[in-house]
């Protein structure tokens, strides 16, 4: 037990702010390359996001509190997006609702392959 809580506690420490700040840099890439691309093609979709957690939304704008969120969903689009992602290997959360994150451990290769994926997803989707 003893063990276990120094353990949590070193790494912990470990997670510092430069920690963060990366992480935060990571989440804004991986959301601003996404946003951009779907607005320039007028997609009806975004990554809203609060630091390193995002999700998505089938809007052509960002909701402005949870309840306009709620009336952004199309549960059957997002399913063929999950099953699209999954088929390539990428593990998202399987219902809309639920955030997605990233890591410490994703490279800007790993962003750039997701971006890749996803942007081709909704650009053949939604047929632009």
């Amino acid at each position: 037990g003893q063990v276990v809580m120094r353990a949590g506690l070193m790494a912990l420490k470990l997670m510092n702010e430069r920690f963060y700040q990366a992480l935060n840099k990571k989440a804004d890439y991986l959301v601003v390359s996404l946003n951009d691309c779907f607005m320039k093609h007028q997609l009806n979709v975004r990554v809203v996001n609060y630091y390193s957690a995002m999700q998505f939304v089938f809007s052509q704008r960002n909701p402005l509190n949870y309840q306009e969120a709620e009336g952004m969903k199309d549960p059957s689009l997002y399913q063929e997006f999950y099953q699209y992602l999954l088929s390539r290997n990428i593990i998202f959360p399987p219902v809309q609702q639920e955030p997605f994150f990233i890591s410490g451990k994703h490279s800007r290769n790993d962003l750039d392959v997701l971006i890749t994926e996803i942007k081709e997803f909704f650009l053949n989707k939604m047929d632009v």
